[in-house]
């Protein structure tokens, strides 16, 4: 064998192993792509939008999976509930509830004037 045959067999084997070293890269950035929304998702559940805004002064708190969690801080204004820790994931189900409180104006009286109830 001489020198020119060498030199282009490693040549090849060099550009051979750029590309899998370039398709490893890709596939790996892929994958932590993917594997990054996946775990945030458990983050997204720790800033709960409840369904209303300009709360009431009373207490807000939370349940996860039927336990207490404490709430780390409520914008009133806003409605934006942040919790003190993720919850565990609950694969899909709604596992927390927030419970708050709101004034509306006006619905008092209509909810006295009501004369029948279903049950």
């Amino acid at each position: 064998m001489d020198d020119q045959t060498i030199t282009q067999a490693y040549r090849k084997n060099l550009v051979s192993y750029g590309g899998i070293f370039l398709l490893t890269a890709f596939l790996e950035m892929l994958l932590a792509f993917f594997l990054s929304r996946s775990l945030t998702r458990s983050i997204q559940i720790l800033c709960e939008k409840v369904d209303a805004k300009n709360l009431d002064d009373t207490a807000v708190t939370a349940t996860a999976n039927g336990q207490p969690t404490p709430v780390a801080s409520v914008n009133r204004t806003t409605g934006l509930v942040t919790l003190a820790s993720a919850p565990a994931n609950g694969n899909g189900l709604a596992n927390v509830s927030i419970a708050f409180s709101k004034t509306i104006t006006g619905a008092a009286d209509q909810i006295k004037k009501c004369r029948f109830a279903g049950l």
